[in-house]
């Protein structure tokens, strides 16, 4: 029989608590780059629509939709997680479901 195995902390593996996981919401958001200014606009469809006036270059306006989104939420940016479409303007953005959301 193996000894239990021992994690950095001094704890053995089977003692290990795991952290529950995070609840999510996955909105759909449509971006609208190279706008006269980042904003929220409201729904399109089944998506967000959000004007930004970053360029679709180099990653800038996702950062500039994390931002905003960040702002709009009133949620910390590295909670803000683009799943899908990183380079279309069609995007999935997955955001904590446990804040109080006031929608688009």
């Amino acid at each position: 029989m193996k000894p239990p195995r021992v994690t950095s902390e001094g704890t053995s593996a089977s003692e290990t608590k795991i952290a529950p996981r995070r609840l999510t919401r996955r909105i759909a958001v449509k971006v609208v780059p190279r706008a006269s200014r980042d904003e929220v606009v409201g729904m399109m469809g089944d998506a967000i629509k959000v004007k930004l006036r970053a360029p679709p270059v180099e990653g800038a306006a996702n950062a500039a939709l994390i931002e905003v989104l960040a702002a709009h939420f009133d949620i910390r940016p590295s909670e803000i997680r683009i799943v899908q479409g990183a380079t279309s303007r069609r995007k999935i953005v997955e955001i904590p479901a446990t804040h109080d959301s006031r929608g688009p």
